[in-house]
């Protein structure tokens, strides 16, 4: 019974909190709901103005850690192209040439297989119908 008191003022303080907005025109904070349209619509841009503003500062930001990234490790990275990429490359390609001998060879495998087994058994029918 002391919760319905106390979830009531969260839910009013969440409502105010939501309802609260940056008015730009009075240079003050205040509810949006008692406030006109006009002033309501400078406060949006207002806010717009502002996110957009914070948003390219991050955007510079990110392209000076960037650039000190790339200066820091440029060396690296030339170093893994011109090294360390051809012989993997190499590799690569030698284990897929190395797959596809396998594959001829068991395929070639199971022929030879075939025909020594079917050789076989022509080699004993004319064995046999030689010796009766």
């Amino acid at each position: 019974m002391k919760m319905k008191p106390l979830m009531n003022l969260l839910k009013h303080t969440k409502h105010v909190y939501n309802d609260l907005m940056y008015f730009p025109t009075r240079n003050a904070y205040g509810l949006s709901s008692v406030a006109g349209n006009m002033e309501k619509l400078t406060a949006l841009q207002n806010e717009f103005e502002n996110v957009k503003t914070r948003l390219e500062a991050e955007r510079e930001k990110a392209l000076r850690l960037e650039k000190k990234v790339n200066v820091l490790t440029q060396g690296y990275q030339m170093r893994a192209e011109r090294q360390l990429l051809p012989p993997i490359e190499l590799t690569l390609k030698q284990m897929d040439t190395s797959g596809t001998e396998l594959e001829c060879f068991q395929a070639l495998q199971r022929q030879e297989q075939l025909a020594h087994h079917t050789g076989s058994m022509v080699f004993g029918r004319k064995f046999r119908s030689k010796r009766s």
